[in-house]
């Protein structure tokens, strides 16, 4: 039978006259865009809402990979790519070679309260303009059942002339958990919206996610997807947050309930399994984490992230070269999170290079990781890469204002300019920098009052500008915040005896 297509007559494209049959046995590398919206823009969110349910449903398939949404989302953000030129087969064959994509699933939709109906085209990434001529499907529902669609079009993709891959009764049964995971439309658009967010992996993406999700289980308590991510959220939240300075450890207690109360709803998820590995690590309950990675990836093989929490989690963390960081990267090859700590690693024994690419990596798929660009900027500081560092410092910052690290970070690599000005007897110079230096250490104390660090830093600015009552008044505050501090101990009784004039 031939597709209905009732409102997709725009498409100019030119199907090929073969047919493309995949093996089943080779493991295909798959993309799904967002949907072009055909209706009023109230509906747009249900553009990412066909991709990312697609992809969480699609990847319960074992004999294929989905790219994650994340990555999907960086590279079209990064290439500027509108909704119209993505729904082309040019559109979809430059996404495809970006990615190193085998197909590329586009689509355009015309919504109302009423009915949905969708369209798919299945395109073939290595061939350009070139589409599978038997699969482009077709299918209208009611607004109320849109899951039937999900279902209908994931049938429709795996039949002999698409992909020829067969769905086990297994899988279906994990492909139905995700479709069917709510019935209220409205609940299903603030999961949506919040998994958007939360695949930047910044501060700011997870604050909005969490109340997304809190909006969608305020109208389906028992949403369990939208209960586990942000249960995954708070948990990655909770760990910017102990980097920063901040109180964490409420949001880690809140993040094992929500993924802990969401398995006891639906125990056969792998997501959520992931949700409760990515709890577990920040916990610092490592066996408990790589018992729940190991779970999520025995119920799919595809996840990326499941595979990396596997290895964050096991024995071979410290190994760059383990299986299952390798797998990871087969799956995404732009995990942030997988490079930033490949990047940490290789800091770590000083191959900088090495360590640049990772970094550089985390932001391919994601530019507002705060934490990939204030990594860099600590490493370009290290190797007097001074315009670089204060770049990526302010992408930071610029991501995150209230980055406590990033400020002290941006602080230090001032600070290294103005000791280099000196050294050139250069003093004008050098008190400009340090005098820049002085201000963004004033901001990270203002963030973190509570870090002893900030205030040295700050009192030793004070000592370079001979602002002998500064350096007084910084080092009293550190020394009532750390007592022991060993530089502050010993420097403080002379900058009294300045401040003096002695």
């Amino acid at each position: 039978m031939k597709p209905r297509i009732t409102f997709i007559y725009f498409l100019l494209v030119v199907f090929t006259a073969g047919l493309f049959s995949a093996n089943a046995q080779e493991k295909k590398r798959v993309g799904v865009l967002p949907f072009l919206n055909k209706s009023a823009k109230k509906y747009n969110w249900i553009s990412e809402g066909f991709a990312t349910t697609l992809t969480e449903a699609l990847s319960q398939i074992q004999s294929i990979y989905l790219v994650d949404r994340g990555l999907v989302n960086g590279v079209i953000k990064k290439g500027q790519y509108t909704a119209d030129t993505l729904f082309t087969s040019q559109g979809a064959y430059e996404i495809g070679q970006k990615l190193n994509l085998d197909y590329v699933i586009i689509g355009a939709y015309r919504a109302s309260k009423d009915n949905l109906d969708a369209i798919l085209f299945l395109a073939d990434a290595k061939k350009k303009g070139s589409y599978v001529k038997a699969c482009s499907f077709n299918s209208v529902k009611p607004m109320s059942s849109m899951w039937q669609v999900y279902d209908e079009l994931i049938s429709s993709v795996c039949k002999t002339e698409c992909f020829n891959v067969p769905i086990s009764d297994d899988e279906l049964k994990r492909i139905k958990a995700i479709t069917e995971n709510t019935q209220q439309v409205m609940a299903y658009e603030y999961y949506i919206k919040g998994r958007k967010e939360h695949l930047t992996f910044s501060v700011k993406g997870y604050e909005k996610a969490i109340k997304y999700y809190d909006s969608a289980l305020t109208i389906d308590p028992k949403y369990s997807l939208a209960m586990g991510a942000k249960g995954e959220a708070l948990a990655f939240w909770g760990y910017q947050k102990e980097l920063n300075g901040e109180e964490y450890k409420s949001m880690y207690d809140n993040a094992y309930a929500n993924v802990q109360k969401a398995l006891g709803i639906s125990s056969n998820i792998g997501a959520l399994h992931r949700n409760m590995a990515t709890t577990y690590q920040m916990l610092r309950k490592f066996d408990e984490a790589n018992a729940s990675a190991k779970r999520a990836i025995d119920l799919n093989n595809n996840d990326a992230e499941a595979w990396y929490m596997y290895w964050r989690s096991g024995p071979n963390w410290e190994n760059p070269q383990a299986n299952e960081i390798i797998r990871a990267l087969e799956i995404s090859p732009y995990l942030p999170v997988a490079h930033l700590t490949l990047g940490n690693h290789y800091y770590n024994i000083k191959d900088y290079s090495t360590a640049e690419d990772h970094y550089k990596k985390a932001l391919v798929g994601n530019d507002e990781y705060e934490l990939a660009h204030a990594n860099l900027g600590n490493m370009y500081g290290l190797l007097k890469r001074y315009d670089e560092a204060i770049a990526s410092f302010n992408r930071a910052i610029e991501i995150k204002p209230q980055y406590e690290f990033a400020w002290s970070g941006l602080g230090w690599v001032y600070e290294l300019q103005a000791e280099e000005f000196k050294k050139a007897g250069d003093v004008t110079n050098a008190n400009i920098k340090y005098n820049e230096a002085l201000s963004a250490y004033q901001k990270a104390a203002e963030i973190n009052p509570k870090k002893a660090a900030n205030f040295y830093s700050i009192g030793l600015m004070y000592w370079r500008l001979e602002n002998w009552q500064g350096v007084v008044d910084a080092w009293e505050k550190c020394l009532k915040i750390d007592p022991n501090h060993e530089s502050a101990n010993q420097w403080l009784p002379k900058a009294k005896e300045k401040l003096k004039g002695k």
